[in-house]
């Protein structure tokens, strides 16, 4: 099982308002550029940010063989926003 930890990249901070450490997000994969991106989202379709921690790719591959992954809040300093991800 695949478990990664890093920052969320350009986290969006009227999305994540409120939310402290331990809360979850989910984890999806957006398609709509030119590559698929690993991202973050509070509620299906509002992007709270993205993921390019190591080994993101593979995260990609298991959502893509039907896998579902979510983000835990670990810590939050200032506007850093590190998460736990793992497979639920």
């Amino acid at each position: 099982m695949i478990v990664l930890r890093g920052p969320i990249n350009s986290p969006q901070a009227a999305i994540l308002a409120g939310m402290v450490p331990g809360n979850t997000l989910q984890v999806a994969v957006d398609r709509t550029g030119a590559a698929p991106v690993l991202v973050v989202e509070r509620t299906p379709g509002v992007r709270a940010g993205s993921l390019t921690m190591a080994n993101y790719l593979s995260v990609i591959t298991c959502i893509d063989r039907g896998f579902d992954y979510e983000a835990t809040i670990m810590t939050i300093n200032g506007g850093i926003y590190d998460v736990r991800i793992a497979r639920v």
